[in-house]
């Protein structure tokens, strides 16, 4: 069931819905949504489990935009609890809120999580035609200071970087 179009496909196509990047054929209902997101997350535990019988993992979660999922710090806190480490993990950074910020870094002073990666698709204007909606470049920026600062609060070891595709527009 956390296969296919029913499960994590699904759920990849419902992220990318949600940031306008593909058109969905239909309208999905607030329970099927909720259905579909907790099969994903059951999906992640299960593979947590069974995997962590046989070796030690690193993790790296990309997306989508990872903290669409209301309970992705769940997730995370799950594998650090099995012993696992996040090597790192990439988020667009416009919905790093203060409170996901400070779990984050906490994350990060644990020894779990070592690098999140935000992703610029260049200066402001070519950010927001890229991404489709004004605003989003100082949304992008606000979430990295927010991680910046929460992990120079904790003194964290964690990395936080900018990811961007190399385009002709890019670079002018």
């Amino acid at each position: 069931r956390a296969a296919g179009i029913g499960g994590m496909a699904g759920g990849q196509m419902l992220d990318l819905a949600a940031e306008g990047r593909f058109e969905a054929k239909r309208t999905m209902s607030q329970p099927e949504i909720a259905k579909l997101q907790a099969m994903k997350t059951g999906a992640l535990i299960r593979f947590a489990c069974r995997a962590g019988a046989y070796t030690a993992i690193a993790a790296s979660l990309t997306g989508g935009e990872i903290f669409m999922r209301k309970d992705i710090l769940d997730v995370l806190d799950l594998f650090r609890k099995k012993g696992y480490a996040c090597g790192y993990l990439t988020t667009n950074g416009t919905i790093i809120s203060e409170e996901r910020a400070e779990a984050l870094a906490d994350l990060a002073a644990k020894g779990f999580l070592k690098h999140i990666s935000v992703s610029v698709d260049g200066p402001r204007e070519l950010h927001d035609a890229a991404r489709g909606l004004k605003g989003t470049f100082e949304r992008t920026c606000a979430g990295l200071k927010r991680l910046q600062d929460a992990a120079r609060r904790k003194h964290a070891p964690l990395r936080v970087s900018i990811n961007t595709t190399v385009a002709h527009e890019s670079l002018e």
